[in-house]
């Protein structure tokens, strides 16, 4: 089939790894190198874009320089290979993109890929394996720069993960970056999220512990999938989203301009500008910028290695609210659309009907809230839910406001946990 030509055409060869990272002294410290993890913390064909972004990533750090033992990769891995993928052996991040599969490092892959594993990592400790997974673990030291990117679903102060308790909480996460400072991990750590309320994780990040984060929204909104199915033939056969919006422009952009001039401060404007469509946010998020900017001058090479620029093909972006872009598999088949949507407003009632029973039935009287200010509250009340009424679904994430406002209004725990047994029943 000739519109697959492109599809299936591959990356050049990559430079074979070398034992060092030399590449970029003149921009560390003396003696440093670069350190990268990659997480794509979902699975299933309709969250195809998250390992797509996360590929893609890969593909453009590994050219930059930086080679497989400086570079972690979290992914589920069940997308080149899906029944459902039309090009078993190829993941492409846009209608004309090339395949970002090729020689991914399966260091944390399938159930792998969890939020123990995860914080283990980060903070220099070796996760737990199956036989699919080769591990690997952040050997960082203070010398050193540490890139982060993770891309997924999330909801008040919580990003997904497909395997274990499902979720990483803002508190752990912070938690963990403590811990790296500690044990003298860093020189200075970038991190990039992906998701829906994700500025959500950061809030309470300070601004003078050399870490500086960047998210695709901020955290009362969604963020966006792109290359949806609808205007080009590629996405329409693939069937879902190819990718999401601040992840496929930030990779365009590092593309085309490359990592040797831009400074981390002009990557961010243009992000928060391109991914806003010019300040005018339809289609589009605000990308925000948290924790330590005094290093925001440095250059985006000090991070992600040193790409060279390279011209790029446009297309037309086609978006979708992530929470919705998880149906785009589903819009060739009516009646599986129909009996989504149905389910989908099932569980928004059931967190409507808590909310106002634990009020005791008035919802007037509570403001939503998503910045959580009682950790202990908040997870309880997803525990009793997930254990009474079932997994919380990704597309659900956003309905954990309830619990948030809850919770931040003084709400007993018990008065949760009894609206919670009352709506799902023992």
């Amino acid at each position: 089939m000739k519109a697959s030509t492109s599809i299936l055409a591959v990356l050049v060869t990559i430079a074979s790894a070398t034992a060092s990272i030399p590449l970029f002294k003149d921009h560390l410290q003396q003696d440093g190198s670069n350190w990268v993890v990659l997480v794509a913390g979902s699975n299933t064909w309709g969250n195809y874009r998250h390992q797509s972004d996360v590929y893609h990533a890969y593909q453009l750090i590994r050219k930059a320089g930086i080679p497989d033992d400086h570079i972690i990769v979290f992914h589920y891995d069940d997308i080149a290979y899906n029944s459902a993928n039309p090009f078993p052996g190829v993941v492409i991040n846009s209608p004309s993109g090339e395949n970002v599969y090729e020689n991914v490092p399966k260091n944390y892959v399938g159930t792998d890929v969890n939020t123990e594993n995860f914080l283990k990592v980060l903070t220099g400790e070796p996760g737990t394996t199956s036989g699919q997974s080769t591990g690997g673990v952040l050997q960082s030291t203070v010398v050193d720069n540490v890139f982060i990117y993770y891309a997924d679903h999330g909801g008040p102060g919580i990003l997904g993960m497909p395997e274990g308790e499902a979720f990483l909480y803002a508190d752990e996460l912070r938690g963990a970056l403590d811990k790296m400072k500690e044990k003298r991990m860093f020189n200075k750590l970038t991190f990039y999220v992906e998701a829906c309320h994700s500025g959500s994780m950061f809030l309470d990040l300070s601004e003078n512990e050399n870490i500086y984060v960047v998210t695709a929204a901020n955290p009362d909104e969604s963020s966006y999938a792109a290359y949806c199915p609808g205007e080009t033939q590629q996405a329409v056969a693939v069937g879902t989203c190819l990718g999401d919006l601040f992840s496929v422009k930030w990779l365009e952009e590092m593309t085309s301009m490359g990592t040797s001039t831009q400074t981390l401060e002009e990557q961010y404007s243009y992000l928060r500008e391109s991914v806003s469509v010019n300040d005018t946010y339809v289609g589009g998020s605000h990308v925000m910028q948290y924790g330590d900017k005094s290093f925001t001058s440095d250059r985006v090479s000090q991070y992600m290695g040193n790409l060279s620029p390279r011209e790029t093909q446009s297309s037309a972006y086609n978006v979708l609210d992530n929470y919705d872009a998880d149906l785009a598999p589903l819009f060739g088949n009516p009646k599986a659309l129909r009996a989504e949507l149905l389910e989908r407003a099932v569980v928004e009632k059931k967190f409507m009907r808590i909310k106002e029973e634990a009020l005791g039935g008035t919802l007037k009287v509570l403001q939503p809230h998503h910045t959580v200010l009682d950790w202990q509250c908040y997870r309880d009340s997803i525990n009793v839910f997930k254990k009474n009424c079932g997994p919380i679904a990704q597309h659900s994430f956003k309905h954990l406001e309830a619990f948030v406002s809850l919770c931040n209004a003084g709400v007993p725990r018990y008065r949760i946990e009894a609206a919670v047994l009352s709506v799902c029943g023992l």
